[in-house]
């Protein structure tokens, strides 16, 4: 039951906008597909942007953990490839990174 409670909260609201999806990573897809795109403002930099998006982003397709690709766990975004293997609490812990380096507020529910 408490593994399944962990699963059920799969929304969360960034700068005033909300996201839910029936899949937390389609979830944070969704987000990094507006932040990329500047929905919510653009980072100060590129170290800024690397910091925030951490291992959620590779560049290259050859930067993709050999996990990610055995499993095809990563999204292809524009020029990036968004990783999808990370459990909640990392997904969290990066759009908490984002929202500080892009100084907006994140609620999640």
């Amino acid at each position: 039951m408490e593994l399944r409670n962990k699963f059920e909260n799969r929304k969360f609201k960034f700068n005033n906008k909300d996201y839910n999806n029936k899949s937390y990573a389609q979830t944070y897809y969704d987000l990094v597909k507006d932040v990329l795109e500047g929905t919510h403002g653009e980072f100060k930099s590129r170290r800024d942007a690397s910091v925030a998006l951490g291992k959620t982003v590779c560049l290259n397709y050859e930067d993709i953990p050999e996990s990610a690709l055995k499993y095809n766990l990563y999204k292809p975004l524009h020029d990036v490839y968004v990783i999808t293997n990370k459990d909640v609490k990392g997904f969290n812990k990066a759009i908490e990174r984002i929202s500080k380096k892009l100084e907006v507020e994140v609620e999640f529910n």
